[in-house]
């Protein structure tokens, strides 16, 4: 073996990693130690609750003395498929896909492996992560723990860092990558995406939100006899176009049902991801029609507040915070402020 590979096993020794598990071009099964920040419990209310919920849920703590658990894991009983590739590491670093499955076990498809060492990426997926976890509590923050870890062993470069993953895990993939832009620079999602800006998916804080759009790219592999994917990708698609967002590009799977992608599938669509400059972005009138859009919901809802009409200004304002989220914040959230105390000062 070549003084390189010493000098990596080395590395590996005083990086506390086990080295029988982790080999160039080997599958394996990883336990890590570092907890993330950004899956902190606090952290995760700001992202990804709307900020009207994020506020009042803070304040429900705040006012009973309670403080949230910050993280919702324990690391080190966590196990994480992993796979390093192999030849010379990237004179920038690695790439990084951290990958959601809809199963509880993910290690990296066979069919995979070329593809990964040809672009020098790093996979990463925690087990126990499939569709009948908890998203927020454990699948997310297990995507994050895993970015962290990895970015603490390896020379990773900050330009290549994306999530992906299949079926639900996708769906959880298009989250993580709208609510940490600021991390992942792109999400390659394999059959199955969610429209953001409604029930459930709210827009992330305004200055998130902004990174998002200015530098994320995200991928829909989608097999093109996936009837029903394919209309949650459209509903996605026309959601990012209505917030501004302009890096989203499909990628059909020719006649393929609901499938996880092949070699030539990912392939394509890393190289896309690596491909799109976020420097192309032009978007002001559509932000200024947006703008509008947001001031005048807020001024309806002030305006039903000064008439009295408290019941309409709720709920111009919860559909206010539902679509807009973090963009209407901190007016909106002032506004909830406001319409809780004239509330709660005429209860008896």
């Amino acid at each position: 073996m070549g003084r390189s590979f010493h000098v990596f096993v080395f590395w590996m020794v005083i990086s506390g990693c086990c080295i029988a598990a982790e080999l160039p071009g080997e599958s394996s099964i990883s336990s890590f130690a570092n907890y993330s920040p950004l899956a902190g419990t606090d952290e995760m209310i700001r992202r990804i609750m709307s900020p009207i919920a994020a506020d009042r849920i803070q304040a429900y703590y705040r006012n009973n003395a309670q403080k949230l658990p910050q993280q919702s894991i324990l690391i080190e009983q966590e196990r994480f498929d992993f796979y390093l590739p192999s030849g010379a590491v990237p004179d920038a670093g690695y790439g990084l896909m951290v990958f959601i499955a809809p199963y509880d076990e993910a290690p990296i498809p066979f069919a995979w492996r070329k593809v990964l060492d040809r672009h020098g990426i790093i996979y990463v997926a925690a087990r126990k992560s499939g569709n009948d976890h908890n998203m927020i509590g454990r699948r997310i923050p297990l995507a994050l723990h895993a970015y962290k870890n990895i970015m603490k062993r390896f020379q990773i470069n900050p330009e290549r860092v994306f999530v992906s993953g299949f079926s639900g895990g996708s769906r959880t993939a298009m989250r993580v990558a709208l609510y940490y832009p600021d991390i992942f620079r792109g999400a390659i999602l394999n059959s199955g995406s969610d429209p953001f800006g409604t029930a459930g998916i709210s827009v992330p804080p305004s200055d998130l939100f902004q990174l998002f759009r200015a530098r994320s790219r995200i991928v829909q592999v989608t097999g093109t006899d996936d009837e029903f994917v394919k209309l949650e990708d459209s509903k996605m698609r026309t959601a990012a176009s209505s917030f501004c967002v302009q890096h989203v590009y499909m990628q059909p799977m020719r006649r393929t049902g609901h499938a996880l992608m092949g070699a030539q599938a990912i392939d394509n669509a890393i190289m896309r991801i690596d491909s799109v400059s976020a420097a192309s972005v032009e978007t002001s009138d559509c932000e200024t029609r947006m703008r509008k859009d947001i001031d005048h919901g807020l001024a309806q809802v002030q305006n039903y507040l000064d008439q009295g009409l408290n019941k309409k200004a709720g709920e111009e304002l919860s559909l206010l915070d539902e679509h807009y989220g973090g963009l209407a914040a901190p007016a909106s959230v002032e506004l909830a402020r406001k319409l809780l105390a004239i509330t709660n000062s005429k209860e008896p």
